[in-house]
């Protein structure tokens, strides 16, 4: 059974016998004060933050040719939640366990909230784990980076002309893409990624290699 809270001298309590002890009207306005403080300081530190843009940006800037080199199969932080998708299968064979390694992997990269950053920064995946948040883009390398770790060889970022990143990957002569947020699903690509699912691609990328497909637009 459980035991619902109730409110007393407008308070939340706990009901005679429960684990909690009753908050107090003084703790009440101590934590006020308290998150008080802290939406200042959150709002002091946007002040720097957009105070200071232009020199972070400057210094966090990359063009895509520079982001293959952030897709890191073997980042520490890859290879443990790549070694958490291995525990449910005794052993992990590519040929039959693939893709559905690869949902998990889809799944894992869903659970770390997408958020928009206020200016250019680059979050690294311990970073996006620790926190349980991360940009859209960053999402689909860690996702791109936990794929290729899992032995994909062509798992790769595709860069849409509406600038929404997605991943790729085939598996059984089937391709297959995702976002870090909607799930895997089986789609179609044209020419050699030149459209995939519908979508024109402007850029294709991971580790091993970049193919620049925005000649023309």
């Amino acid at each position: 059974m459980v035991k619902i809270p109730f409110f007393k001298n407008g308070f939340l309590a706990q009901e005679p016998g429960g684990n909690l002890a009753a908050q107090s009207p003084e703790t009440g306005q101590a934590q006020e004060k308290d998150a008080e403080i802290a939406r200042q300081e959150i709002e002091l530190l946007k002040i720097v933050l957009l105070r200071y843009r232009e020199y972070i940006e400057s210094n966090e800037s990359k063009n895509i040719i520079e982001m293959k080199g952030m897709i890191k199969p073997h980042d520490p932080v890859i290879i443990a939640q790549r070694d958490a998708i291995l525990e449910g299968f005794h052993p992990y064979i590519y040929s039959e366990n693939f893709l559905d390694a690869a949902k998990l992997a889809c799944a894992m990269a869903e659970k770390i909230k997408t958020v928009s950053l206020p200016l250019n920064f680059w979050l690294s995946y311990g970073d996006m784990v620790s926190i349980g948040a991360g940009d859209d883009i960053g999402k689909a390398m860690f996702l791109c980076s936990l794929l290729r770790s899992l032995d994909s060889q062509d798992a790769k970022v595709a860069i849409c002309t509406d600038r929404k990143p997605l991943v790729a990957f085939t598996f059984n002569s089937k391709l297959y893409a995702c976002t870090p947020d909607s799930g895997i699903g089986e789609t179609q690509a044209e020419g050699d990624f030149e459209s995939i699912g519908g979508q024109k691609v402007s850029y294709t990328f991971n580790d091993l290699e970049y193919t620049d497909k925005s000649e023309g637009e």
